[in-house]
Parts: C-alpha cells; structure tokens; sequence
C-alpha cells in the first residue's frame, strides 16, 4: 500500500463519519478503514497519541472550519497524490513542516486560491466553454475529475483541484475544432463514405473493421480521424471529409480568431527582422495553406501554429495566457 503520509491515516479516521453511505461504498470504507487502523497500529506509541488528539481536536472544532479543513487535506492529498516517486519521497522525509511544503503551489492548494482573472465572469464563461468541448472530444475517464469538482455547488467547489485537472488535461490532449459530435461508428458514416469503403475490395473482404477503426470506436473525433488515416494509407478515396476542412466550415469563434489573429500574426512575422523567424513565419502560411479542403489537417494545423506563437484559440485552449495555469501544475520547486 502507498502511504501518502498523516493526512491520508487523518483522512482513513475522519472517515468513520462517512461509512453511512450505500453498501458497496460501507464496504470499500470498512476495507480502507482496516488498513488504516493497521497502519495506526504499526507506529510508535506517541506518534500514535499525537494522531489521536490531532483526531480529537479535529472534531472539536465548529462544523465551518472542519469543513474548510476537510477540503485542505482532500487536497493536500490530491497534490501528494500526483507527485513522482522521488518528489514524494522527498516531502516525507522532509524534517520539518516547513520544508515539506516548500512547493511553488502549496499556498494555492491549501487555500483553494486561484487568480482574480480566473473570477471573472468573461473568463468563466470561456473556460465553461472550453469545458464543455473537453466533454465532446475526451473519454469519459478523462472528465470523471473535473466533473466531481464542476457538479459541486458553486461555493463548496474544489477550485483547485478542479483547475489543476483542466490545466494537465490541457497538456495532454489537443482539441480539433470542430463540431460538437459526429460519427462515431461505422454504421454512422456519412453514405457515401460508407460506400467508398465497401467497394474497396480488400476492405469489403474484412469481416471486422481494421484493428486501427475497431480501437477507435465509440469517441469522436477519434473514429472519423482513424477512418480518413485508413482511407489514405490504402487508397481509399473519401467522396467527404468528416470535419470542418477549411476556414469557412470552422465554428464562428475559430475562424474569428484564424482572420483576426492567427493569419495576421503569420504574415506580420514574414517581415521579421530576423530571417530565420521570417523564413519560418512563411513556411507556416504555406502549410496552413496546403491543409486547406483536408480533415483533419486543417483544424490540427490551426492548433499546431497557435500553440507555436503562443496564441490562445478561444473555447479550444484553457483561457488566458498559458503562464497563468503554472500554479496549476503540480511540480516541485527547483
């Protein structure tokens, strides 16, 4: 078992008051609560002691500050919880409470904080938008995170860890523009992409799809993306694309951003002074150009060139500048 260190056994007694929950949960609780106990068990006499009165002391307090308490530890936990091996090893042998939270973003987790910009209503409603495309694009398991925090009433949200989900998220996965869902199985093809595929020989011949579409099924726009790499590698000719292709086809708010931003950056920098950044700036036209009329090529190429000259694509990156998502990540001071 890992042992994250006194607030998880705290967190293993605080539990006692949690064990009325269903019955598969009473009993995860029963299983966890026994190995705590043994772990209890397993230190010296006084640390056992300190840990009961911290218990006592805990539950002596007015019910406000144990909740605000509460949330410290879950997520003094969610951060302990996240750390490698060696940063972990290095908290717990830390030799005194102070350098064991020597951490560039233990303030902010121990007092959910986040930024004033982050409170804003404008900022908040673009992050409620990014949000929500992360949920049309990523698997389920991916979301489960943000979701518990989200689903929260608003002033017992986990602000934090909330935030700090979306910000490793963020790094991972690469959004493609587009609409909101779209074939997600073969059988949910556009007709004339069905078609194409059936009158290829070496395909109709299949009695399941290619390993590649079969892994794929189920999220977008993951199958249609493994559908059109199928199609190229084996000469398939789509009579469709599966996505926004072009400039025009893209939401509203992308292609704002593509006219008003993105391509006047690209042909500001053509003039550079320097003439490696001028020869680079050209070369990026020419290849947001040449993914023009092909999915998804063209959505990934925007994504690409705006995270290269550090822009922001609203609704499809976290909002603001990526700076302001560093006291997100969880790292350890250097």
């Amino acid at each position: 078992m890992k042992i994250l260190g006194w607030f998880l056994l705290i967190a293993g007694l605080l539990g006692l008051s949690h064990a009325a929950a269903g019955p598969a949960d009473s009993s995860k609780n029963v299983v966890f609560l026994r190995e705590q106990y043994a772990l209890l068990n397993s230190l010296s006499p006084a640390r056992q002691e300190q840990l009961r009165k911290l218990d006592a002391d805990f539950h002596a307090l007015d019910k406000e500050t144990q909740a605000h308490l509460q949330k410290v530890l879950d997520n003094y936990n969610h951060w302990l919880s996240r750390l490698s091996d060696d940063d972990e090893k290095w908290v717990m042998e830390a030799t005194t409470a102070r350098e064991r939270l020597v951490r560039n973003n233990w303030d902010d987790i121990k007092d959910d904080r986040y930024p004033l910009l982050f409170q804003t209503p404008e900022f908040r409603t673009l992050l409620q938008q990014y949000v929500k495309n992360l949920e049309s694009q990523l698997p389920e398991s991916e979301l489960a995170r943000i979701r518990r925090s989200r689903d929260m009433n608003f002033e017992e949200r986990f602000w934090f860890r909330y935030l700090a989900a979306i910000a490793e998220i963020s790094e991972r996965f690469t959004l493609l523009p587009g609409p909101a869902d779209g074939p997600r199985q073969f059988e949910t093809l556009p007709a004339s992409v069905k078609d194409a595929f059936e009158k290829d020989k070496a395909f109709s011949k299949k009695k399941l799809l290619p390993v590649s579409m079969q892994s794929a099924v189920g999220s977008w726009p993951g199958f249609a993306m493994a559908t059109t790499d199928y199609a190229r590698k084996n000469g398939i000719k789509l009579p469709e694309q599966l996505g926004p292709a072009n400039k025009a086809a893209m939401p509203p708010e992308v292609r704002a951003f593509i006219e008003a931003v993105l391509e006047p950056t690209l042909k500001k920098m053509e003039s550079h002074e320097i003439k490696e950044r001028a020869e680079q700036a050209r070369r990026d036209l020419l290849k947001l150009t040449n993914a023009e009329d092909k999915w998804p090529d063209y959505p990934r190429a925007v994504m690409e060139l705006a995270k290269s000259y550090k822009l922001n694509v609203p609704g499809w990156m976290p909002p603001g500048e990526a700076r302001l998502w560093e006291r997100f990540k969880v790292r350890p001071k250097k």
